[in-house]
């Protein structure tokens, strides 16, 4: 990762604030506030990056009806308007969202930092363990830091991250080696700001993505 450097800036600290969801179907890690924000930036040329949470369906719930993602924190302006994808994985196995199965995705904009936007999901099922992220592309010479970091209390091989010239959302294996791991290999220590919704229901699959990460900027 010679090309790629860890940036990092003051930040003051600031809420995010989750938003409705039944507790007996939300899914979260950590406390949902973002105190740092993260990215993979290259001076040379463009990278997308996956950022992901990984979770297991507890009670009744069978599906996913929403994503919900704050994205970096207050001060970076520059990420609004910018595009992302959010991404949905089945993973029957658990641990490593590595082999997960992408069973739905969606196209968004970022419209808001520090405050999470929600992602309908058409109640895609998921085989009891499911992963929920978003892809961002960083433009070369870009200081974007799109991944909002919970940092407070870390709740350790939860989160992850892979980034790549071009990242396959619907084969993460296809990450090289030393691109795609727990956000801990990468010497960063929280948890995304990406949460979902369970709910119990018939029928499809649900789960989402991550991205690779190279930078971190406190606000």
């Amino acid at each position: 990762m010679s090309k790629h450097d860890f940036l990092v800036g003051a930040v003051a600290a600031s809420a995010l604030l989750v938003s409705g969801a039944a507790s007996a179907d939300f899914y979260i890690v950590g406390d949902g506030v973002a105190e740092t924000a993260v990215g993979v930036n290259d001076n040379a040329s463009s990278l997308q990056a996956v950022y992901l949470n990984t979770f297991s369906l507890t009670g009744s719930d069978t599906a996913i009806n929403q994503v919900s993602i704050a994205f970096g924190i207050p001060s970076l302006t520059n990420l609004l308007g910018l595009g992302f994808t959010a991404v949905l994985y089945s993973d029957a196995n658990g641990g490593t969202p590595w082999d997960g199965a992408l069973v739905w995705s969606a196209s968004g904009t970022i419209s808001s930092l520090a405050t999470f936007i929600d992602i309908a999901v058409p109640d895609v099922a998921v085989a009891g363990n499911f992963t929920v992220g978003f892809l961002f592309t960083s433009p070369a010479g870009g200081s974007l830091f799109p991944a909002g970091l919970d940092d407070t209390a870390p709740v350790s091989n939860r989160s992850y991250a892979g980034f790549a010239t071009t990242v396959d959302i619907n084969d993460l294996s296809s990450l090289p080696a030393g691109q795609f791991g727990t956000i801990e290999s990468f010497g960063i220590f929280g948890n995304w700001t990406i949460t979902a919704n369970g709910v119990p229901a018939p029928g499809a699959v649900a789960l989402l993505g991550i991205a690779g990460l190279v930078g971190r900027r406190r606000r």
